[in-house]
């Protein structure tokens, strides 16, 4: 009995702290040095292969930074490949960094919090229903997030090859302030794919 009250005094004391480190981590922000590091340059897949699967996970900058390349089936500005379809974006909240999953126009199966959202292209938190439109650069929609997902900057050479070579604003969940521009600090914290 006295143990059990024990852990559970450690767990009242330590929780709170482990659940909002992350939020003071931006406190101890420092910017990167403009000549650290280079954005890689790197093939992601072919327009052939992403035509067939219509989404794939993939990891950039860094190889613990996971992102998702899609196929629209829609034209959208950013987008790239003969159809200006293919986008990419990163898979980490910019709420809490709850890792987030793709989900379809016209899918039957989908979330409760996404239903009013059916015919449209989301990004979907399902730690805190937070839902980002992929056709608007994913803007936050819906939920607590307050900035849009980093978009991965793509482009196509050989006419078949799909190329990740940069990040756009925000900074990725947890690489410095929230919804900061300092995309250099993408580049941090890890092993640079390629």
């Amino acid at each position: 009995m006295q143990k059990r009250r024990l852990i559970l005094k450690y767990l009242t004391l330590v929780f709170p702290f482990a659940t909002i480190g992350p939020l003071f981590s931006s406190l101890l922000y420092k910017p990167v040095e403009e000549k650290s590091l280079e954005w890689p340059s790197v093939k992601i897949s072919s327009i052939e292969e992403i035509s067939k699967i219509r989404s794939k996970v993939f990891m950039y900058p860094l190889t613990n930074t996971p992102n998702i390349l899609i196929k629209l089936g829609v034209s959208v500005e950013f987008g790239v490949g003969p159809e200006r379809d293919i986008v990419a974006f990163n898979l980490l909240c910019q709420h809490l960094g709850c890792r987030v999953v793709y989900v379809p126009p016209g899918i039957p199966d989908r979330p409760t919090a996404t239903k009013k959202f059916e015919d449209k292209h989301i990004l979907y938190c399902p730690c805190h229903a937070g839902i980002y439109d992929v056709l608007l650069n994913a803007m936050p929609i819906s939920g607590p997030p307050k900035c849009p997902l980093p978009r991965v900057l793509l482009k196509v050479e050989n006419d078949r090859d799909i190329i990740a070579y940069g990040m756009t604003p925000p900074v990725i969940y947890g690489k410095g302030p929230l919804c900061s521009e300092d995309v250099s600090r993408d580049l941090i914290g890890g092993v640079l794919v390629g």
